[in-house]
């Protein structure tokens, strides 16, 4: 598919610029302007490239005809031409022919049958190189076109001349602008007739029916989506159907080239990344900070912290399962320090109480002095081991004790902790205070708004970018090692 959308694309762009390169699909004639530097000049060379006859296959496409007026024009001039050379310059027949290109002439000139093609321009060309001929200075606006073509398609003229000379002028320079000009056909809309739509409708096909089936298996992968969301997830093939701005094509074209490995994007797509995300990445990070902290200084504003404190802002609670689990997590936290943690640090715990306690000996009066008795310092050593493993179990036993289940001992925690809690609030209501602490709570908040919202230059997200993808890629290297 990614070779078809290729093809179609070449199509599209060949469509859109055929008429700006028809003149060249018409005669092949290709012009190298020339230049100059300093006393130096080179004058531009002219050159034909052989090409396939383009014209007579596209020319019905975009309803294109050769325009009447400049064919009538160019036949009388051959015709002119076989009439001097069967009866000279001078017969009355050449005579009767000057006249009518004279009259066709002014026609021309003053009808503009180039202005529907957009060739005013090459009318304008045909007319300067006419005026240059005779000797009339088109750079200076000296003599009128219709003045020049009388000049030239006359007797006179070509017999002072030679007709020999200037007839093979106009064919050279005059004939291949003429025969640019063109007609296009109007449709019933009153617009320019275009048939590119017949070349273009098999592709469409194509497209159409390898987008409804993708949208069916992305649909079948992901149940969630809705026909129209799967639709949407491949949005950049829709301009496979559009039948204006063609040139959009280029999107999906990209797309469906990268995934074929064509072409690589992936540089340019992270490149594209890193610039997003440094753009917002620092006025989004702000938002949300400044967001956060003015939500918080809200809330202390509307008495949310008086209700909490006086128990009045409590919401219901919803217990999907009957369980506490916040003394759940308690309880199985502290048995497992108790049975699992606790006995295989027991050493650390007893080297530690008895590097406490002998120091706590050593800085009392006399202990030395005792100590440097006889049998003493075993002694004291001994005393010291006894009340390390006495406290040691005394502390096990008793943490021991809470992970016991005892429904008593939670209801008494349980009221200590409302107690505590009420008592807090009546507290800090009848002192008076709260007021108080609302306004230095939000004080504190503005504060760190101001302060400790930190702002991130784009080269700071950009270092940030930057270690993100060095981490990224040691990790791809070593899952690739592993």
């Amino acid at each position: 598919m990614a070779l078809a959308a290729l093809a179609n694309f070449a199509l599209v762009l060949f469509d859109l610029t055929y008429l700006p390169l028809r003149d060249f699909w018409l005669q092949g004639r290709v012009k190298l302007p020339g230049f100059r530097i300093g006393p130096y000049s080179v004058e531009g060379v002219r050159f034909r490239v052989p090409r396939p006859p383009v014209t007579q296959w596209y020319d019905p496409i975009k309803g294109i005809r050769p325009h009447p007026e400049t064919q009538q024009y160019l036949q009388a001039v051959e015709q002119l031409e076989r009439q001097i050379q069967r009866m000279g310059v001078k017969s009355r027949p050449t005579k009767q022919q000057l006249v009518r290109l004279r009259q066709l002439s002014a026609e021309i000139v003053q009808g503009n049958p180039f202005e529907l093609a957009g060739k005013t321009a090459t009318l304008e060309a045909i007319e300067n190189r006419m005026r240059n001929r005779v000797g009339l200075s088109a750079q200076f606006g000296v003599g009128s076109p219709e003045q020049a073509f009388r000049i030239f398609w006359s007797q006179a003229y070509l017999s002072r001349k030679g007709w020999q000379q200037e007839l093979q002028f106009f064919r050279n320079r005059i004939e291949p602008l003429a025969a640019t000009n063109y007609t296009r056909g109007i449709n019933e809309n009153g617009d320019f007739i275009d048939r590119f739509w017949i070349l273009d409708l098999p592709f469409a096909v194509l497209f159409g029916l390898e987008f409804l089936g993708r949208t069916y298996w992305i649909q079948r992968q992901r149940p969630a989506l809705r026909w129209r969301e799967a639709m949407l997830w491949r949005w950049y093939d829709l301009f496979w159907f559009l039948p204006v701005a063609r040139w959009l094509r280029a999107i999906p074209l990209t797309v469906r080239l990268h995934q074929a490995r064509l072409i690589d994007l992936d540089g340019i797509q992270e490149q594209l990344s890193r610039g997003f995300v440094a753009t917002i990445g620092e006025e989004l990070t702000e938002v949300v900070v400044v967001q956060g902290i003015n939500q918080l200084q809200a809330t202390i504003r509307r008495g949310d912290l008086r209700s909490w404190l006086a128990g009045q802002g409590e919401r219901a609670y919803i217990d999907l399962n009957e369980v506490d689990e916040t003394a759940e997590l308690a309880r199985l936290l502290v048995r497992l320090t108790v049975h699992q943690v606790l006995p295989q640090i027991r050493p650390d715990i007893e080297a530690y109480l008895r590097y406490n306690l002998t120091k706590a000996l050593e800085q009392a009066a006399g202990y030395r002095q005792l100590t440097a008795l006889p049998g003493m310092a075993a002694m004291s050593e001994r005393t010291t081991e006894r009340l390390v493993s006495q406290l040691y179990a005394l502390c096990y036993e008793a943490i021991e004790v809470t992970t016991q289940e005892d429904p008593t001992a939670e209801q008494i925690l349980r009221r200590l902790g409302e107690n505590l809690r009420q008592a807090y609030s009546s507290e800090i209501q009848a002192q008076q205070t709260l007021e108080q602490l609302q306004s230095l709570l939000v004080d504190l908040l503005e504060e760190i708004k101001i302060n400790y919202v930190r702002r991130l230059s784009q080269q700071d997200v950009e270092e940030l970018l930057e270690q993100t993808r060095q981490l990224r890629r040691l990790n791809e290297s070593g899952t690739g090692g592993n």
